[in-house]
């Protein structure tokens, strides 16, 4: 009904035969909602307006392949969350590739993933954990399937696909630091000149000690593919270079601190975690602001890939988490500990309200090292944890800029 349901009629459809990420948020504007639409993160089409206050009823949302409507295409879904306040376009691609099983964030209401279980990962809530059983009686039964009348799963298995990845762990879980590209364009088959997809660093001063690549590619033939990054410098390293056999799709982290390098005989891809074929060191001395370009090449016929997403992150990572749920009643900065440091120091920091918050590191010469964090944050108390490992040992300063509030303290890195 036209009173309750946003629809998207000037968007482009979904891809046929490919993972498609999709994204509603409702967004209060005065007496209206504002409901976009956003395909693989980029936003479809033009934005839906509805009335706040609308008629309420008990009517069934339909999530994925409605029966009501009929839709000629069946399909599975891999994940499914709800969030509030909603994304912003920066979250929405962010998020995109990143598990709910990864995802710590006290916006993230309630998510499933489907990969073995209905349970829902991100909520004690009970009674929203999902069934597809039309006996029983729960909160949360997933509709949409065309088996829906059939009591039990939607055929004999849960299946997992590789449409996201975990990367938890401190002080660096995934995508914290990372700047993401999501470019889905089509990697022409048998073809040298292949697709090449940038991203631009402009806020990270410095020379780049250490880099991690995260990289998500559809390809029914993983060995056809070359994989290369090059740097400001036009320093490049190959990533892959038709390793993986016969396998489909990449969905990894590259380091070279990682312990597997991918070959033809094992590992099989899509993997996890690998080092680059080519060790990345610190590409030829190159910095990290400027330009950074992935190319990848089909060097084989009879498969056509799709280069979904791509992400770049550099040198020390950073740890920003809740301390508590209390809200205080002042912005504070606090004196980093311990200080002197080595090679880990904990930074707090207060902020009453919503806020973007920027702590950014300079050395004694005033120059910008390193930006912890630069992203809005709910009103509370943190923590910032900061690994110094690539640091020199000597006086630094951080910052914070949140809203009105600015502080700055001094800390000592010692090794």
């Amino acid at each position: 009904r036209s009173t309750s349901i946003a629809q998207n009629t000037s968007g482009a459809g979904l891809t046929l035969n490919q993972w498609n990420h999709i994204a509603i948020t409702w967004e209060s504007s005065g007496s209206n909602y504002t409901v976009k639409f956003y395909k693989n993160g980029t936003l479809n089409g033009n934005a839906s307006t509805l009335p706040r206050i609308y008629p309420i009823n008990t009517n069934y949302v339909y999530i994925g392949n409605s029966q009501v409507y009929n839709l000629p295409a069946t399909g599975f879904i891999d994940e499914l969350r709800f969030w509030a306040p909603p994304l912003t376009a920066e979250q929405v691609k962010n998020y995109m590739f990143v598990s709910c099983r990864g995802i710590s964030s006290p916006d993230l209401l309630a998510a499933w993933n489907f990969d073995g279980n209905l349970n829902n990962f991100a909520s004690a809530t009970a009674g929203i954990n999902g069934t597809f059983n039309l006996g029983s009686s729960n909160n949360c039964r997933f509709s949409g399937y065309f088996n829906d009348a059939t009591p039990g799963a939607p055929g004999p298995v849960f299946i997992s696909h590789t449409t996201v990845i975990n990367r938890m762990g401190d002080p660096n879980p995934f995508p914290q630091g990372f700047n993401i590209s999501n470019p889905f364009i089509t990697i022409p088959d048998n073809n040298s000149a292949g697709v090449s997809n940038s991203i631009i660093i402009s806020n990270t001063p410095g020379i780049v000690n250490s880099t991690e690549v995260f990289l998500s590619v559809s390809h029914t033939w993983v060995s056809d593919l070359v994989v290369t990054l090059k740097a400001p410098n036009n320093q490049t390293r190959t990533i892959l270079n038709r390793n993986g056999g016969s396998a489909d799709n990449i969905l990894s982290f590259f380091n070279d601190n990682f312990t597997i390098q991918p070959s033809s005989t094992e590992y099989i891809p899509p993997w996890g975690f690998v080092k680059p074929i080519s060790a990345f060191n610190q590409f030829g001395g190159s910095t990290m602001q400027g330009t950074w370009t992935i190319k990848c090449v089909d060097a084989a016929g009879g498969d056509i890939g799709v280069l979904k997403g791509w992400g770049i992150r550099f040198n020390n990572v950073v740890n920003v988490e809740p301390v508590t749920g209390e809200i205080p009643n002042r912005f504070n900065l606090y004196q980093n500990y311990p200080n002197p440091f080595n090679p880990v120091t904990n930074i707090k920091f207060d902020i009453p309200k919503d806020e973007n918050v920027n702590i950014t590191l300079f050395d004694v010469l005033g120059r910008e090292v390193l930006t912890l964090t630069n992203e809005f944050r709910k009103a509370g108390k943190y923590n910032v944890m900061f690994d110094g490992s690539n640091l020199s040992s000597g006086t630094y300063f951080y910052r914070i800029e949140a809203g009105d509030f600015v502080d700055t303290k001094k800390m000592v890195l010692i090794k």
